[in-house]
């Protein structure tokens, strides 16, 4: 964090050594060979290069390439539509999603036969009967053994499958990413982009495994105790259908605020994913500038932007499940009232009537699980329109007939002009250059003066607003891109 020269010191000034950044910044000392000119401030002398780069970068941003952008989902989808898509990637793997629906039945099965064998056991508390009482507890046993199969066999096939999805669409992802045409990249906060890869995806896969899961089993378990609650008593369970219009419009508002909310929390967190790699890739120049109450006070806002929106989520997700409860627990009283009016009659017995309030909790308690899930089926949701958002954007077109096999290095310009998408005034001009067979050429310029531009034209991550560009004699629209970037060369160092 220091200069480590030793033995050098700033003329008229004290050693760089002993002095720490802010100190430095503060320092008053003029350059080495100034002696006697007046003194230079330790900012405007020992950062001036670096400012002038950072200006020239700056000015560059702005008038060649349109300003960084968060990436917006173009049009939101429908949850239908969702499903669909999903259901295509679940398609390679659907024997194993079919045995986690198997293990699903099994658990439903489990649960319903429980509500029935309540019927046996207190006919037996009424009226013992030996036979009965030694194959009961045999059943009651079976019964949870099946459940807890079919909950080992649905938990792990469903998570199985959800893996593999999400796997298959960050491959396509990557695809996509490698693919897209450079000024989507111009556009676009790289932070945002690797939030779809990685934030997103994680909040589809969490959907995909344990959220799915319960989402199934307990709407299987519910057309299952519904069904038995109907065959038992059907004039009860009607009642039911007084407060299902109610819970139905509850969850149909909340699935949809916390969709939008989920949207919020994404792009929120590209956006902070945006400001720590500007703040961890441009340290040094912060530090030189001293620009850390900035990012301080730039990054805190982004942070506490993300929390109010996950306050939100949390706030609408704890609203939802109690409502919903509480409505099904108002279906709930009306039929108990009901029922302990028809055993009054005596057209409910005992067996019958605890089977039914059996079954009834089971509902409500499978009925709680779905409500309690539904922010983060939301929020995978709203994770997949991301991911297919991103997908569905176009590639780079390579219109292109001819490959070149080897070049000769002849580059023609002829009146070419450049206009970046999303600025309003002309990277290049009306330019014109003939360039021959081993020629050197050296560009020249001021920063932002279009030399990048002008070169970055060749291997066409560009397309010029006017004009043509020759290679070897041939237009480079006729050329694949694959064959007119051999021609490219930039030193990169992946690790």
């Amino acid at each position: 964090a220091r200069v480590e020269r030793p033995g050098r010191r700033a003329a008229n000034g004290p050693d760089l050594r002993d002095l720490d950044l802010a100190e430095l910044n503060r320092t008053e000392f003029a350059p080495p060979g100034a002696q006697g000119r007046a003194h230079a401030s330790g900012r405007r002398w020992l950062s001036r290069a670096l400012y002038s780069a950072s200006a020239s970068a700056c000015a560059l941003a702005r008038h060649a390439a349109p300003p960084v952008r968060l990436l917006p989902i173009a049009f939101p989808m429908t949850g239908p539509t969702l499903y669909r898509r999903l259901l295509g990637y679940v398609r390679p793997y659907w024997w194993t999603f079919g045995i986690s629906v198997l293990g699903m039945v099994a658990v439903a099965a489990g649960d319903l036969l429980m509500a029935w064998l309540v019927i046996p056991v207190v006919q037996n508390f009424q009226s013992p009967d030996p036979e009965r009482s030694r194959w009961l507890p045999l059943v009651v046993v079976a019964v949870f053994a099946l459940r807890g199969i079919g909950s080992y066999v649905s938990e792990y096939g469903m998570a199985y499958t959800g893996h593999r999805v999400v796997f298959d669409l960050r491959r396509r992802l990557i695809d996509k990413l490698l693919a897209l045409p450079t000024p989507f990249y111009d556009q676009t906060a790289a932070g945002v982009v690797q939030s779809k890869v990685t934030f997103d995806a994680h909040q589809l896969a969490s959907a995909a495994s344990g959220t799915i899961t319960t989402a199934v089993r307990s709407s299987l378990t519910i057309a299952a105790s519904f069904g038995w609650l109907m065959w038992l008593n059907w004039r009860l369970t009607l009642l039911t259908f007084v407060v299902l219009p109610v819970v139905g419009v509850t969850i149909r508002y909340f699935s949809r605020r916390l969709r939008r909310i989920a949207r919020d929390i994404q792009s929120r967190t590209g956006g902070m994913t945006h400001v720590l790699e500007e703040l961890i890739g441009g340290h040094r120049i912060v530090r030189i500038f001293g620009g850390e109450s900035y990012e301080r006070e730039r990054a805190g806002r982004a942070a506490n932007a993300l929390r109010v929106a996950m306050t939100k989520q949390s706030a609408a997700s704890a609203a939802s499940s109690p409502l919903t409860q509480g409505l099904a627990a108002v279906a709930v009283g009306l039929i108990i009232w009901a029922a302990l009016e028809q055993s009054q009659d005596g057209r409910l017995d005992l067996p019958t009537f605890t089977s039914y309030v059996v079954a009834l909790i089971t509902l409500l308690e499978r009925l709680k699980a779905l409500s309690g899930i539904n922010a983060s089926i939301q929020r995978g949701l709203a994770a997949a329109e991301s991911i297919f958002g991103l997908i569905d954007r176009e590639d780079e077109p390579d219109h292109g007939t001819v490959a070149l096999d080897g070049a000769r290095g002849e580059f023609r310009y002829e009146r070419v002009s450049l206009r970046y998408s999303g600025t309003d005034r002309d990277a290049l001009a009306d330019v014109s250059l003939a360039i021959a067979p081993g020629e050197t050429v050296a560009l020249v310029g001021a920063s932002g003066s279009g030399k990048t531009s002008l070169v970055n034209l060749i291997p066409r991550f560009y397309e010029p607003s006017s004009g043509r560009l020759f290679v070897d004699g041939h237009d480079i629209t006729t050329l694949t891109l694959a064959s007119l970037r051999l021609l490219w060369a930039e030193p990169t160092a992946f690790a």
